[in-house]
């Protein structure tokens, strides 16, 4: 197996996002290891989809001849999204996605459907359980053949105390049997810092060892290196290393990528951002090694509106010692501050074309992030009932943190009926306050605000809401 192919495995739980093809509808999702899973998956880590939103999207429109259209609970988790092809005057199926949940808005299974011979057909199922801390510990893959379900794949993780994942084993199920194929086994320092990673694979009749991560970390816990090591028959030989800095808001600031070769370290890559004030992402430069003199390869740079919400990104090459324009991407809004349309250009003959790409709806705030290929995709939104009464702000009201367990920012969501002062607060489990979020006061309304945890260690914390006769506390696990 190819080393580098891990990585994609041992992501599988950490982030999924909802991918759509124009074109192609046997999109595999990056949550399993299975290449029976079609079309698209759920962002999903491992909680529920979404926090009770006010906006979510009913209908997506892909250069007008593919639509997607998604139906969504009261809590604002996804429930279903049908993909639909315009052929021949109408709009004609391609797939279905069902997702269901339990009590605590935990995803628990995925049903994949297509379309053929004018009805659907079954055709993959993921069914999701958790330990009794609420961290995903299985993640089962079914195929449906001959009116039965049949076993695919199998993943099984074992966490510590502190939510912090101690090994995956990932399992593929042939003649009528579990088979073992990969396992993942992980150390942490006294913060909860993933500190190595050991990836086995499962060869004949015992485990062998194919590859090894190690990270360090500075005070405020920000990985530092990650250095990966490869297993060559007998012995351990180095392969890539990683070295990043940060500036005082903990955002990245360079990432020197080295790979060994002829038993030195050699640069191959050098990454180097910049921010705005509100710690937005400006500019990405990569430079790439020409006979050990560093050069451009491509600049990337964003522009935001007043809310944070990107309208441009522009991305160019270095080509005869010039910038040159690749590729762009626009984002528009509608007056709630919703996506509706995004599009997707390539530079040609000296001018904007619109062009097929991979353009990302991230909605409330970021909790939902649905991937599509194409060049413009307009958007229609609904609302959700749960948060029907945040839209006049006649009440109180503190949402749950999302994501949750988090690492190192989270966003919590609140209300207040009237101008007043609001105090929102983070507690450790002993009562000691560890940070301040919000100290002022604000006009009636809905607010969304983000919580970064670096410098915390891993645990479960409580944030606190305060205004004026109103309190409200809740739960939230930082989880490195």
């Amino acid at each position: 197996m190819n080393r580098y192919f891990l990585f994609s495995i041992l992501s599988f739980c950490l982030s999924v996002s909802i991918t759509h093809a124009q074109n192609n509808t046997n999109i595999l999702p990056k949550v399993q290891l299975s290449t029976e899973m079609k079309h698209s998956s759920l962002n999903y880590y491992p909680y529920n989809l979404l926090t009770p939103a006010i906006f979510v999207p009913a209908q997506a429109l892909v250069d007008t001849n593919t639509k997607f259209t998604y139906t969504f609970n009261n809590n604002g988790s996804m429930l279903t999204e049908l993909k639909q092809v315009y052929a021949n005057n109408s709009w004609g199926n391609i797939f279905r996605n069902t997702y269901t949940y339990n009590t605590n808005g935990y995803w628990i299974s995925a049903l994949y459907e297509n379309w053929t011979d004018s009805a659907w057909t079954i055709n993959y199922r993921q069914s999701f359980t958790y330990d009794s801390n609420g961290n995903l510990s299985v993640i089962l893959g079914e195929r449906w053949v001959n009116n039965a379900w049949v076993n695919i794949s199998r993943n099984t993780s074992i966490y510590g105390n502190n939510h912090n994942r101690l090994t995956l084993l990932s399992e593929s199920w042939t003649n009528n049997t579990w088979v073992s194929g990969l396992r993942v086994t992980s150390t942490y320092d006294n913060n909860f810092n993933e500190i190595t990673n050991l990836a086995e694979i499962w060869s004949d009749t015992a485990w062998t060892n194919n590859y090894q991560i190690t990270k360090t970390y500075d005070g405020n816990n920000n990985m530092l290196t990650s250095l990966g090591i490869a297993w060559l028959g007998s012995v351990w030989e180095n392969s890539t290393r990683s070295t990043i800095t940060y500036d005082n808001n903990h955002n990245q600031l360079t990432n020197l990528t080295e790979i060994w070769a002829n038993n030195k370290w050699n640069n191959t890559s050098r990454v180097t951002d910049t921010y705005d004030i509100n710690n937005n992402l400006l500019t990405e430069l990569l430079e790439s090694t020409f006979n050990n003199v560093w050069v451009n390869s491509s600049r990337e740079t964003k522009t935001y509106n007043n809310n944070n919400n990107i309208l441009t990104d522009l991305i160019e090459s270095w080509t005869n010692s010039t910038w040159v324009n690749s590729n762009k991407q626009i984002h528009t809004y509608d007056v709630n501050g919703n996506t509706s349309k995004l599009e997707n250009f390539t530079w040609s003959s000296s001018q904007w074309v619109y062009s097929i790409g991979n353009l990302d709806l991230i909605q409330n705030p970021g909790n939902l992030k649905i991937n599509y290929y194409g060049s413009i995709v307009t958007f229609q939104f609904t609302v959700t009932g749960i948060n029907d009464q945040n839209l006049s702000a006649k009440t109180f009201n503190l949402g749950q943190n999302y994501p949750n367990p988090f690492n190192p920012s989270t966003s919590i969501r609140y209300t207040i009926r009237n101008s007043q002062f609001v105090s929102l607060k983070v507690y450790d489990v002993l009562g000691n306050e560890v940070a301040t979020i919000v100290n002022e006061e604000k006009p009636g309304g809905t607010y969304t605000v983000n919580f970064n945890a670096n410098g915390l260690s891993s645990g479960v914390y409580f944030y606190r809401l305060q205004s004026g006769s109103f309190n409200q506390t809740k739960k939230l696990i930082l989880l490195r």
